[in-house]
């Protein structure tokens, strides 16, 4: 589906919005959602054991989770909140796996109460692990996250298997863990590995999933037969939207992780489950941000569209240089001027967007396109703003408002 198309042929629809719920408001498509979760099911049909746990850090808004929860995905969380989450919309705990490189006395009780997958990040987690187990007399269910030292060809920031990495239990120690694990009441499940994000490259996959998969084979002849392996997500998305991305395919993806997965399984002489960790390309193209167009600013060296969001409603853009397509919704036409898209935040680096050849007036409305991942839920409340609403097109093209726009009184609260 072309995302444009779709949100231009919605156009109505969101200024209609927008003149009750006014800006800035990010709004959400119920059908591009399903879509995103068909593309992977689709691509991954021809496995008969494969699931798919999302990444709630990408998009944690309640409604959101059970939509997904409806389609048979289950969770990836990485916090005692984002556990509450799971619990609260009734997921089974079969379908939820606990990951944090610091995971807190807290969340691993509720955890172990909630009899979930836990994947442990490192040797003392063992031991912390197996003592509050004993305290509470639960029997923990694991697995363990194995950083395989590989080079997703990312942002520095959303690296998360190299060497250096502050996640996961390094390959080379992968069996000494599972061994002393082994010694403990644990139930071992499998194993967990997760590169980084927004990967448009086949070959970090491939090299993943060999690792692991020699791994697998190396615990398999020491006795240690594994349910699954977690392969995590990071399929990239399309954020330029200028005909240039040679990214991944959901297609691309399953023809080059699922023989080596088929090959694991020939080896065993059974078959494990194959889970993946999908987030940005489950959830960021299903949001946008839309925000108001305060004032137009030309000064002898730059010239500003000034917005009334920022960095506090949508983080990205400072943090990691990220770029996000925008579109002007009151006229689509592109001007003649360059400008820089400013947020309304007292830092030199609220930039929504550089160098936009944008035709914009007082009070147009912009959409921030692929804001659906990692929008939201790295909101803040700096410069004391109010969190921005949340609202959902349904596939009947019903609007659902999932999270009213934040009164200045919870500031004060």
């Amino acid at each position: 589906m072309n995302i444009i198309t779709y949100i231009i042929r919605h156009k109505e629809i969101l200024l209609e919005i927008l003149e009750k719920f006014r800006t800035p408001a990010y709004i959400y498509f119920e059908e591009i959602l399903q879509e995103n979760v068909q593309k992977y099911f689709d691509a991954f049909k021809r496995y008969g054991k494969f699931k798919m746990m999302y990444a709630y850090k990408a998009n944690t808004n309640i409604e959101i989770c059970k939509i997904l929860k409806n389609l048979n995905v289950g969770a990836d969380v990485v916090s005692a909140g984002e556990l509450h989450i799971a619990k609260h919309i009734n997921l089974n705990s079969r379908d939820v796996i606990f990951t944090s490189n610091g995971k807190t006395d807290e969340g691993i009780d509720s955890a172990l109460n909630f009899g979930c997958t836990i994947n442990i990040d490192g040797f003392e987690e063992i031991e912390i692990i197996d003592e509050i187990s004993k305290q509470i007399n639960k029997r923990p269910k694991v697995s363990f996250r194995i950083n395989p030292e590989v080079n997703p060809h990312t942002h520095d920031k959303i690296a998360t298997g190299v060497k250096e990495s502050k996640f996961g239990i390094n390959f080379k120690e992968a069996l000494n863990a599972y061994k002393l694990a082994g010694q403990k009441n644990f139930e071992i499940l499998g194993i967990h590995c997760h590169i980084g994000s927004q990967i448009t490259e086949i070959e970090p996959f491939v090299e993943e999933a060999k690792k692991i998969s020699k791994i697998v084979t190396d615990l398999h002849k020491a006795g240690i037969n594994l349910k699954f392996v977690d392969l995590g997500g990071g399929l990239g998305i399309d954020y330029l939207h200028n005909g240039s991305y040679n990214g991944l395919s959901h297609n691309d993806l399953a023809n080059g992780i699922l023989p080596i997965v088929e090959n694991l399984n020939k080896n065993l002489r059974y078959d494990v489950e194959l889970i993946l960790e999908p987030g940005r390309s489950i959830v960021g193209n299903t949001g946008i941000l839309l925000t108001k167009v305060l004032s137009i600013k030309r000064t002898p060296y730059k010239k500003f569209i000034n917005a009334d969001a920022g960095f506090n409603d949508l983080i990205r853009p400072a943090m990691y240089d990220a770029y996000h397509k925008i579109l002007n919704l009151n006229d689509q036409s592109e001007g003649d001027e360059i400008f820089d898209v400013a947020g309304n935040l007292c830092e030199s680096c609220d930039i929504l967007g550089r160098g936009r050849k944008i035709k914009a007036n007082r009070n147009d409305i912009l959409a921030v396109l692929d804001a659906g991942a990692y929008g939201f839920s790295m909101c803040s409340n700096y410069n004391s703003m109010p969190k921005p609403a949340e609202i959902l097109i349904t596939k009947d093209k019903k609007v659902k408002v999932l999270r009213e726009r934040e009164k200045f009184s919870a500031l004060i609260k």
